[in-house]
């Protein structure tokens, strides 16, 4: 239930939201329209723009839901100072096993990954964080460079986790978390015994804690 001291337009927002989470667990995202969502939103769809522009923003946004959970999820069980490399790290399992949740989510997941680059939807998000790594890690970079290294980091993160979906074999989702933060690492020039003890924190954090109620989709 949304809180009534949200204004009338945030509901609206949210509502819109949280009905497109449930069609496209259901139909998917391109075979969801933006009238259907206003439909189950209870929104008049002539009104879609007015809160969204497309229905790209949209999801934009539910990811963006995705992230600010996962990062807050973390903060509320630790109780001692992180940098934004180790909190990032840990966030990344939250994160990633709220879109692996189940077969509809994957299948989901897949479907974002076909016509979507990671810059269209997490873009915004990532380039906030990455600044604040150069920052922890006490680096001046052009911001062209540190752009050129994002890049470079949504781009594998995306091809990993397309093969993984596509060819599964014997892995596990953590284990290309794990993949992935290896090469981040790497990446940022970081030493590799300090990325292998934030990833053994992240798995500690992982094993404590429930967070299966953190997902992407209904």
């Amino acid at each position: 239930m949304i809180p009534q001291k949200l204004s009338k337009g945030l509901q609206t927002k949210i509502s819109m939201i949280n009905a497109a989470k449930k069609l496209f667990y259901q139909n998917g995202y391109k075979k969801t329209s933006a009238k259907e969502i206003c439909e189950m939103a209870n929104v008049n769809h002539k009104n879609f723009n007015y809160y969204f522009k497309s229905k790209d923003i949209l999801l934009t946004e539910i990811y963006s839901d995705l992230y600010m959970k996962s990062y807050s999820f973390v903060e509320s069980h630790i109780t001692y100072e992180l940098n934004s490399i180790e909190k990032n790290t840990i966030a990344a399992f939250v994160y990633y096993t709220g879109i692996f949740f189940d077969e509809s989510t994957i299948r989901f997941q897949k479907e974002i990954y076909d016509q979507h680059s990671s810059t269209d939807y997490m873009g915004k998000n990532f380039k906030h964080v990455y600044n604040q790594f150069f920052k922890d890690l006490g680096k001046e970079l052009d911001p062209d460079e540190i752009n050129n290294i994002r890049f470079a980091e949504l781009g594998l993160r995306r091809e990993l986790i397309l093969r993984f979906i596509e060819n599964p074999s014997n892995k596990t989702i953590y284990d290309v978390i794990t993949t992935m933060h290896l090469y981040r690492g790497r990446l940022l020039q970081m030493d590799e015994n300090v990325t292998k003890a934030y990833l053994f924190n992240a798995l500690e954090f992982e094993r404590k804690h429930d967070h299966s109620h953190i997902h992407l989709l209904v």
